[in-house]
């Protein structure tokens, strides 16, 4: 399978669930559980790139220059 077909699945995935905070959960918390959750959700987006960047992008590279 095309690893890019596979990477835009991840992207919309992931923008999805944002989205899907953002509008429909967190209108719903108090005040202190809401900024809770932008802290959580920036921590948790921040590490996913961390990791993607660190186990990903590395790859990528190394099969362009073995072909």
């Amino acid at each position: 399978m095309n690893t890019s077909k596979v990477r835009w699945a991840e992207l919309i995935l992931m923008v999805g669930t944002v989205f899907k905070i953002f509008f429909m959960d967190l209108w719903r918390l108090g005040q202190l559980y809401r900024v809770a959750s932008f802290i959580g959700l920036a921590a948790v987006l921040i590490l996913v790139s961390f990791l993607y960047q660190r186990f990903m992008t590395g790859k990528d590279e190394e099969v362009e220059l073995e072909g």
